[in-house]
């Protein structure tokens, strides 16, 4: 896939793990947070202001400066990557 479009935060997570940059519907706070995380807050539309053309403005954006936005968007979720596997490890003493 060359970017994915959804509006559920673990469908935007996946995309981005997978090295898919997505392009979000803001529905609810926790997208904004996730999207800001990785770098691409300015890829949400909210759900307010959702329009045929916002959307598809926003998409097209995305697309055409795909390989742009995921060498920006790689390191950063590899970062988060990262703290993820950390905050598992400190609950291995535990199982």
């Amino acid at each position: 896939m060359d970017i994915f479009v959804g509006m559920r935060t673990h469908s935007l997570i996946l995309s981005s793990a997978m090295g898919v940059p997505p392009v979000g519907i803001m529905t609810y706070p926790k997208n904004r947070g996730y999207m800001r995380t990785i770098g691409l807050e300015d890829h949400l539309v909210a759900f307010r202001d959702l329009s045929a053309d916002s959307f598809f403005e926003k998409i097209d954006a995305v697309f055409r400066n795909r390989k742009a936005v995921k060498e920006k968007m790689i390191p950063l979720v590899h970062r988060e990557k990262q703290k993820a596997s950390q905050a598992a490890g400190y609950l291995e003493e535990y199982l």
